[in-house]
């Protein structure tokens, strides 16, 4: 047995009531959230990157938010332009990379000067032995609850491709783009809002139309910004939305009204898109991308070899001095899982609208308001959880965000405050006067009225290209009177030798 010296040093031990894997936005939001609604809660958040920020560190330098930095961030700090007492959603407010790892440097400041908060960077954590390893020391993490995200956020610099390259080949991600030459020749991969941020970089730096081809494997809709946010909110376009799918016989007769009213569009008024990944853009942008004639629909790449690009039907020639320029990586994804809660483990769903960011301060809230995780995973049933990204999926998030919201605050009455109130939301005080709200959720916006109403046609599948959702999902069927399920907080003592 090694003795003195050289005897192995036991691990520090980490005692805390949350383990939080993950300092990206849904992470830094989720312990935002916690840390606000509870009054001693302890955490350790990891982190295989030195600094917070997630997915933004690999982004490419000329990224910007799709959507007004308002709606972005942790609730208790506000990130986007702030005008007196407001933060309007102002669709100029885009944030930088650059800005955005500044912002979530400082919110990290200020959970670590709380005394509440750890923060482990380069770190890893080993959930099958329950050590946490960073800057080559051990820790063995002691804690009430794991938390994990399940959005698979994927960015073209860290994310290989799913086809072989030839060697030779100037095969470049994104990040690339930065300084690409003026005269060169380009092909780019993916028509998501990667793919639509790399012509549009290219087009801003003056290359000819005829030296760029887009591999456009399957068209999407886009959301235009421009008519999404009108005099700083986003009541105008959610007022429609509701009407339009509440009157719409079928989802694609709805996205066409949309298309016509403004508020959304596509590449060519000859394809149908098959994709809705709510990537967001502008009108003039969309105008923009529609200059671009070498648009290749041939299917996803197969294999890039020395002189042509295999798609899956067919094939596109490639001279030798031409930047294949990737922008496949699938960006936003997400697993499913069983449950949101499941013993002693939190994963993090993305609902949909208003995005993950809120997202993970609603279920932070939730886990803050009830003890029983029954009743926490009544509020998540898995069966309303988005998972796929074909056009249906504008009906199942908006689905999820009303049934998880309106059943929510049935059983807890905190909620309210917390639903109307947060900066993450677009009907916040600080992104829309209160009268204003008023005015479109029971005025001619009907929203009131149109909310249930789209809840009960998506039920029932009242559109005839989308399956009923759910029918009998868990927690859907009302519960007699009297029986309102009370929030209780969960207790949890930091220390305590049942984490081990």
């Amino acid at each position: 047995m090694a003795t003195g010296a050289l005897a192995a040093k036991e691990p520090e031990v980490l005692d805390c009531d949350y383990l939080v894997v993950g300092a990206g936005a849904t992470g830094m939001s989720f312990v935002d959230t916690l840390l606000t609604e509870s009054k001693d809660t302890t955490v350790v958040l990891v982190d295989k990157l030195a600094s917070p920020g997630g997915h933004w560190h690999h982004a490419y330098p000329f990224v910007k938010l799709h959507q007004p930095a308002g709606l972005y961030g942790v609730a208790s700090e506000p990130m986007g332009l702030v005008v007196g007492a407001r933060e309007p959603l102002d669709t100029a407010d885009l944030q930088s990379k650059d800005g955005l790892l500044s912002y979530y440097a400082k919110v990290l400041e200020k959970f670590v000067s709380s005394g509440r908060v750890r923060f482990f960077g380069n770190a890893t954590y080993d959930e099958t032995n329950g050590t946490l390893t960073s800057d080559e020391r051990t820790y063995t993490v002691r804690c009430v609850k794991t938390v994990r995200t399940l959005s698979n956020v994927a960015v073209p610099s860290t994310t290989p491709p799913k086809f072989s390259v030839a060697s030779g080949v100037n095969f470049k991600p994104v990040n690339d783009l930065m300084d690409a030459p003026a005269d060169g020749s380009y092909v780019v991969l993916g028509a998501g809002k990667t793919g639509v941020d790399a012509l549009l970089h290219l087009l801003s730096r003056g290359v000819q139309l005829e030296k760029i081809s887009w591999v456009v494997p399957r068209d999407a809709w886009y959301w235009l910004r421009d008519r999404m946010f009108v005099g700083g909110n986003a009541l105008k376009m959610y007022s429609t939305l509701m009407k339009v799918l509440v009157k719409s016989p079928s989802l694609a007769e709805a996205y066409l009204e949309l298309e016509r009213l403004g508020f959304m569009g596509r590449l060519d008024s000859d394809i149908m898109p098959t994709v809705m990944k709510d990537a967001t853009i502008t009108s003039d942008e969309l105008i923009l991308l529609r200059t671009v004639k070498n648009v290749v629909r041939l299917g996803r790449v197969s294999a890039i070899e020395s002189a042509a690009i295999n798609l899956a039907s067919g094939e596109l020639p490639l001279a030798s001095d031409v930047w294949v320029v990737d922008c496949t990586a699938s960006a936003v994804g997400q697993q499913a899982a069983e449950t949101v809660w499941g013993g002693n483990a939190i994963s993090i769903p993305t609902l949909g609208p208003p995005g993950f960011c809120f997202s993970a301060a609603l279920v932070a809230f939730i886990e803050t308001k009830f003890a029983d995780d029954a009743v926490k995973n009544s509020l998540l049933p898995k069966e309303v959880i988005p998972t796929t990204f074909d056009p249906s999926a504008l009906v199942h998030q908006l689905y999820a965000s009303m049934k998880v919201m309106n059943d929510l605050m049935a059983k807890c009455k905190p909620a309210m405050n917390f639903l109307m109130n947060c900066r993450l939301g677009p009907n916040a005080p600080c992104h829309v006067h209160w009268t204003k709200l008023l005015w479109y959720m029971l005025g001619p916006g009907q929203m009131m009225l149109n909310m249930p109403r789209l809840q009960k046609k998506i039920e029932r599948g009242g559109f005839k290209d989308v399956p009923a959702k759910v029918k009998n999902a868990p927690g859907s069927k009302k519960k007699p009177a009297n029986q309102e399920v009370h929030a209780v907080p969960p207790t949890h003592t930091t220390g305590d030798a049942s984490r081990a």
